[in-house]
């Protein structure tokens, strides 16, 4: 295992502290990914995050954006955020995960449904992994 796996890991145990019934981890890609990188299925994170969570009710899934460097495209990401969000309704816990810009993603579809005043979906948690500022 080297030290980036080891990383990681040490998140997904930390997380697993904090998880509780019906959550649904998502994680969001930052800027550039490989459509078949860490936050995918067959990906370190992912099969870390789910490893770690395997004994609680707990499912770990993934948004894929284009991951373009400008606003306009997080903004998609953001309404693909929101939609993935709602497609699992409004009985879960979420908690966010993102990387690099798939951070800011987040944070724009949580302002999204801020704003929504029919919104029932609610970010319990939202971890921004090397955010740019």
């Amino acid at each position: 295992m080297n030290r980036f796996s080891a990383s990681i890991f040490s998140l997904a145990l930390t997380l697993q502290l904090f998880s509780c019934a019906q959550t649904i981890f998502i994680i969001v890609h930052g800027t550039w990914a490989d459509p078949s990188s860490w936050h995918m299925p067959d990906g370190d994170f992912h099969k870390s995050l789910a490893y770690a969570l395997k004994n609680d009710d707990a499912y770990v899934s993934f948004l894929q954006w284009s991951g373009q460097n400008n606003h306009a495209q997080r903004i998609v990401g953001a309404e693909l955020l929101v939609g993935l969000l709602k497609a699992f309704g409004s009985e879960h816990t979420f908690t966010l995960i993102g990387h690099s810009h798939g951070a800011n993603v987040g944070i724009l579809a949580s302002h999204m449904l801020a704003n929504d005043p029919n919104n029932t979906i609610h970010i319990y948690r939202s971890f921004a992994l090397a955010a740019p500022v």
